[in-house]
């Protein structure tokens, strides 16, 4: 039976859903984690890659050639940066704190 390669992608993306469903499950049941806060705490993370997504599509429908799609490859990760950094304030503060971060800050200061 061939379906083709939509029902292979879909069909694993439910899967990796589900095993994230069960994980978290399983934190709440055996370890008592807050599942709702941990939904939270990736909330912004999440409300970017829909918008991104999103964008993506619909710059999928302007046009098909590589060039473009590397092009739109490129503005889909501008826009979910500039989401993520700039409506979501805790990302910022969180960026600011990463090791990464304040090496690069060192660094351009000398």
């Amino acid at each position: 039976i061939s379906h083709g390669f939509d029902v292979l992608y879909i069909s694993r993306s439910l899967v990796r859903v589900q095993i994230i469903v069960s994980a978290l499950l399983i934190m709440h049941i055996v370890y008592g984690f807050k599942v709702n806060k941990i939904m939270l705490n990736v909330l912004p993370m999440i409300i970017s890659a829909v918008i991104m997504g999103i964008a993506g599509y619909f710059m999928q429908q302007i046009s098909a050639t590589v060039i473009w799609r590397l092009v739109s490859v490129f503005l889909c990760i501008i826009i979910y940066f500039v989401i993520l950094l700039g409506v979501f304030p805790s990302m910022r503060r969180d960026l600011a704190n990463t090791e990464l971060y304040q090496k690069l800050k060192k660094k351009i200061r000398k």
